[in-house]
């Protein structure tokens, strides 16, 4: 009996483990600042990085840098995001959203980043302009370097700060889709979890009845 005691202790503590180790990396999207829902996709605004970071976050959350179909889901992104992009950036200075468009393959050939095709563009008259070699990738502005600067629009940015810009990804998730299902809860983690132990011990216990 005892030793049956001992096994069950054990496997117990091996699948709370297992339960730590899976809720810890369930929960760990501390970069994801807003989240809402638009047309049934859920949308979840990042705090700001580079744009391959924000993309490489994207895709650990099941999605990629939205892909932008028409007006209305620009003009949704723009109205659900701005303030809160605004109010994690210092006071001053250039603030974008990052979306899932770029042309870092071929200079001048704009693709989404999720692989659709939408042909849907919002771009500033002088906008892309590639005024650095590495202008490759496409956000919102939301704030330009001064009050003159127009804002609302698409506009090709370097990936990286070092030209001032503070830029937040905004990621697109197609929940319940095949590419792209929806993550399991963390208390639906856990009672997987204690029932897989459950059934581990009850088994162990009657082989050994068994032999004796």
């Amino acid at each position: 009996m005892s030793c049956i005691f001992c096994f069950c202790a054990r496997s117990c503590a091996v699948w709370i483990g297992f339960v730590s180790i899976v809720l810890s990396a369930s929960l760990a999207n501390a970069t994801v600042i807003a989240t809402q829902t638009f047309s049934g996709h859920t949308y979840k605004l990042l705090d700001a990085s580079s744009w391959q970071a924000a993309q490489t976050e994207a895709q650990s959350l099941g999605g990629n840098l939205v892909t932008v179909n028409n007006a209305a889901e620009n003009d949704f992104i723009l109205t659900a995001f701005q303030s809160t992009a605004l109010a994690h950036s210092p006071a001053t200075g250039k603030v974008n959203l990052w979306l899932g468009i770029t042309d870092q393959d071929v200079e001048g050939t704009w693709k989404w980043i999720s692989g659709l095709t939408s042909s849907f563009t919002d771009w500033f008259e002088d906008q892309p302009q590639h005024g650095f070699n590495d202008e490759d990738f496409g956000g919102i502005r939301l704030r330009g370097s001064n009050a003159n600067v127009l804002v609302g629009h698409w506009i090709d940015i370097v990936s990286d700060s070092r030209l001032g810009d503070r830029s937040f990804g905004v990621v697109e998730i197609a929940s319940g889709s095949v590419e792209n299902p929806p993550a399991p809860e963390p208390a639906s983690i856990v009672l997987a979890a204690m029932g897989g132990a459950a059934v581990l011990v009850h088994r162990r216990a009657k082989a050994r009845k068994a032999n004796g």
